[in-house]
């Protein structure tokens, strides 16, 4: 993909679709490595981690509500809240 000159405008759609058929082989590489091991770190994204504590019970369900708490402190500070 050379650089144009200024009075060469494209749309955005036309850069859209050069910059996807220059990297489709990456694009296809990189789903395809996203299908077989998923989203690094998927686990800390903000709200997973609370879906896990709410489904806890017995011995551990008095901790639910503290852990709840600490889920939510912890999202906060990760999303700059």
């Amino acid at each position: 993909m050379a650089l144009t000159s200024a009075g060469e405008k494209k749309s955005f759609a036309q850069r859209k679709k050069e910059l996807d058929e220059t990297y489709k082989d990456w694009f296809a590489e990189q789903n395809a490595l996203v299908e077989k091991y998923g989203i690094p770190l998927e686990e800390f994204v903000p709200g997973k981690r609370l879906d896990a504590v709410r489904d806890l019970d017995g011995p551990v369900a008095s901790l639910k509500h503290e852990a709840s708490l600490l889920v939510h402190a912890l999202d906060a500070v990760v999303s700059g809240v």
